[in-house]
């Protein structure tokens, strides 16, 4: 893959998370208004928290950071994969939104 091509995207994924979208608020924008309570909240049993979401999402960018760099993990054999809502309280919403921003 060119990395002209690889620069826009990273850059397109940069913008979605904390950067000025005409579109609609980042994520950033979005997931700073939420409360604890909101963030790790299932909505119905069967769906995941917005909690659970950002942490999915920070275990996978540092195991494709890992890749990049040859190696991995067995992320998806792993409780890091979905952490569990006793996981995300213990680590805390204010903490686990901190990870979401730095780990890129």
């Amino acid at each position: 893959m060119p990395q002209v091509l690889i620069k826009n995207i990273l850059r397109q994924l940069s913008e979605i998370q904390d950067g000025s979208l005409w579109f609609d608020l980042c994520f950033k924008e979005k997931i700073d208004t939420l409360s604890d309570a909101e963030a790790l909240t299932r909505p119905i049993p069967q769906v995941h928290s917005v909690a659970e979401h950002i942490s999915h999402v920070v275990e996978w960018r540092k195991e494709c950071l890992l890749r990049f760099k040859g190696q991995r993990t067995d992320l998806m054999n792993s409780a890091d994969d979905w952490k569990d809502t006793i996981a995300l309280n213990e680590i805390g919403w204010t903490n686990l939104k901190n990870l979401f921003y730095e780990v890129r």
